[in-house]
């Protein structure tokens, strides 16, 4: 299901966004000082900004995963004793997409406990990013009053998403905004990749090799940022190997039209249901090699 007025974007990356700018601000690292990219701009005169809403929501992809699995596996999320032990900008901002990631999973299993520890970990790290406050604690009361009301709490969230964007870009954080979207895609994928080796299920497997064009996309959003630090080289450089893995499978796409019905949540809006199908061919050696690349990749991103 995707929203036509906001996309189903990154959504629970807002669940940590209302910690309140830190009094005494954390010194940009100086790798990272000068980098501030126009979103808007950045690939080839298109709005790239774009791409990024293109890149599917740790809802979305753990909708797939909680519906494949019987177990909630806490283990295998980011550890979140380890939020405080990243110390970089670039860290930071990479880790805070994983841990939101994380609270995606959690909050689908309805493991409210784990969803608070999670989220102080976030407002940890954003106070750190120092990222202005955006929401406050009633709207995390919201959240958790809605878990069982998945719909519209997604919807809630998506539609905040092009705010949270602006405002990054707006305050010249627009690599703050591609790093936490990367962390978080990846940590999706991670999660998908650990519940798939367990459940043997097609329909994640196919939900996986699926993200074979999102990670094409995502490859042109990091590129323009290789030369502003050997961090992001080392990033480009290790997301170039996960893409090479996924270069190998074959996706035939068979469109249909698409179904627009009226949101119920916003009567503003239209909710279009995508009927399209895709035909997916890899081997098992693929397969495994896509997994090892998605793992490996995860490694880098939230090793201290």
């Amino acid at each position: 299901m995707k929203y036509y007025t906001k996309p189903l974007i990154y959504a629970f990356l807002l669940l940590g966004i209302n910690a309140c700018s830190s009094s005494e601000q954390s010194k940009m690292s100086e790798q990272m000082q000068n980098v501030h990219v126009d979103l808007d701009s950045l690939i080839d005169g298109k709005v790239s900004s774009n791409i990024l809403k293109s890149v599917p929501t740790p809802v979305e992809i753990n909708t797939y995963i909680v519906a494949s699995e019987e177990a909630y596996h806490k283990d295998f999320l980011n550890n979140v004793d380890l939020s405080s032990e990243y110390v970089s900008t670039f860290k930071k901002s990479l880790n805070l997409g994983v841990y939101s990631a994380d609270m995606a999973y959690i909050n689908l299993h309805k493991k409210l406990k784990d969803v608070f520890s999670y989220f102080r970990a976030v407002r940890g790290l954003t106070s750190d990013l120092n990222i202005s406050t955006l929401f406050d604690l009633q709207k995390m009361k919201y959240y958790a009053d809605n878990m069982d009301k998945n719909d519209s709490l997604v919807y809630v969230l998506a539609k905040d998403f092009d705010f949270m964007l602006e405002y990054l870009n707006t305050h010249q954080k627009s690599d703050v905004a591609v790093l936490m979207i990367t962390g978080g895609f990846i940590e999706s994928l991670n999660i998908a990749r650990q519940v798939y080796l367990v459940t043997k299920n097609d329909e994640l497997k196919e939900k996986i090799l699926e993200q074979k064009i999102v990670i094409e996309d995502l490859s042109a959003v990091l590129k323009p940022f290789a030369q502003s630090s050997d961090q992001f080289k080392n990033l480009v450089d290790q997301f170039d190997l996960l893409k090479l893995s996924f270069d190998a499978i074959q996706i035939q796409h068979t469109y249909a039209e698409n179904e627009t019905n009226p949101s119920v949540d916003d009567p503003d809006a239209l909710v279009i249901t995508d009927h399209s199908q895709s035909t997916i061919q890899a081997s098992d050696e693929q397969l495994n090699d896509v997994l090892n690349s998605i793992e490996k990749l995860r490694s880098f991103i939230v090793q201290i």
